[in-house]
């Protein structure tokens, strides 16, 4: 009998590689009249891990007849409409509601502290909200706005003196952060411009260079009078220092520092071994922040519709439906932070998302989008059901199965064996 039923094919595994199977709703017009009688049939619930089969085997005592109770269910696709169990439900949750249309963030900072003094007087950051560069001032002691986009480090000056006129054994170094110095290190940034203005009897025997070989007292190894060892030259250019009267009184060395430039370098004498200094090399760091005093971007941003979700970041927040028309600094209240578990990220989610606002006494509905904008007093006359909620009421609605009567199963196979004769 059911052999004469045609073929269809049908994705029966769900992995895209359908299979010849029986079209066993092509007839089923045939079985109305067992159907509608509502004494020809009764209900069955189904419990967690009963099957269609099993249904089959316990009333018709034979589980092959599971397709009469699809058929007569009217039942076409066993994953949709027929109940989940527990642990499937949970994955058909987990897949459905995993966040992908969400508000992205970047996690921000706010302006930084910095101490008064040393080498932070003069520090850049820039601020990503407004497009400014700031720099810290140690006199008024806050950031000052210097400009709009990222900023680049500005030019530095140094003043280089020998110690002594005469006999001199080290170099006296000064600049806009840095107090007059025997042999200091140098901290110098890439890509930026360093003039260093040498003056005294030694002014043309200041060199950079990358020997780094000294002895137990510090003095150069490679050293002899008037010989420059190692000398670097890259972004190096030496020019006399001219006073008002045209008479030369020191030589100014511009080093413009290359990005590929060694991470150390030195700067010697070719008057004494001892004069000489560490060059430290760093690349361009600039710090970005957000000017607020909230360290989370969700400061100022509110999700406007319950359920909503927001990603900074590795994390999940979804907006709890707060909507605050006065004072825009609370939306962070709005946001809860979710789950990072798969699981339990998903289920927050469907928990926390409206699938619809009934009113208590009235039952009509309202969007998601109106209930936000309620004031609180207004909202407690609603009542909502989560997405969560609604998946969980049609997977139970799906238990319940009608069974026609054993009595009629002959008759009906009968029937049926007419129609697709």
């Amino acid at each position: 009998m059911f052999n004469k039923i045609p073929n269809i094919l049908y994705d029966v595994d769900l992995t895209n590689k359908p299979v010849l199977v029986k079209n066993i709703f092509r007839s089923a017009h045939t079985i109305d009249s067992y159907r509608k009688n509502p004494n020809f049939y009764y209900y069955h619930t189904l419990k967690q891990h009963e099957t269609i089969e099993d249904l089959a085997e316990y009333y018709y005592e034979n589980a092959r007849l599971s397709w009469v109770i699809l058929l007569y269910n009217e039942i076409r696709d066993i994953y949709s409409e027929l109940p989940r169990d527990h642990n499937t439900f949970l994955r058909y949750v987990e897949s459905k509601y995993y966040p992908e249309n969400v508000l992205n963030f970047e996690r921000i900072q706010s302006l930084p502290r910095v101490p008064l003094n040393g080498q932070y007087d003069g520090e850049l950051i820039y601020a990503k909200d407004t497009n400014k560069s700031l720099q810290w001032n140690s006199s008024s002691i806050g950031w000052v706005d210097v400009g709009m986009g990222v900023p680049t480090p500005a030019p530095q000056t140094y003043t280089v003196e020998p110690n002594s006129p005469d006999n001199a054994t080290g170099w006296m170094v000064s600049g806009k952060n840095l107090l007059r110095t025997k042999n200091p290190q140098l901290t110098l940034t890439k890509g930026v411009t360093y003039k260093f203005n040498v003056y005294g009897s030694s002014n043309q025997s200041f060199y950079i260079t990358t020997d780094a070989d000294v002895n137990s007292d510090g003095s150069l190894k490679n050293w002899k009078p008037d010989y420059s060892y190692g000398k670097y030259n890259v972004g190096v250019v030496n020019e006399p220092i001219i006073d008002v009267n045209g008479n030369e009184i020191g030589q100014t060395l511009t080093f413009t520092v290359p990005k590929n430039v060694p991470n150390r370098l030195y700067y010697n004498s070719t008057s004494s071994p001892t004069m000489r200094g560490i060059i430290s090399l760093k690349d361009i760091k600039i710090d970005s922040y957000v000017q607020t005093n909230d360290i989370s971007s969700l400061q100022r941003s509110n999700g406007r519709v319950m359920g909503k979700i927001a990603k900074v970041e590795d994390d999940f927040y979804c907006w709890n439906g707060k909507y605050f028309e006065n004072n825009v600094d609370s939306f962070i209240s709005g946001w809860d932070l979710l789950p990072r578990g798969i699981r339990e990220l998903t289920m927050k989610i469907s928990n926390m998302t409206p699938h619809k606002f009934t009113h208590i006494i009235d039952e009509y509905e309202i969007s998601s989008q109106t209930y936000s904008l309620m004031t609180p007093d207004k909202r407690d006359a609603f009542v909502m059901q989560s997405k969560y909620e609604y998946e969980e009421e049609l997977n139970e609605k799906n238990r319940r199965i009608k069974i026609m009567k054993p009595a009629l199963l002959q008759d009906f196979l009968k029937d049926w064996e007419k129609v697709v004769k």
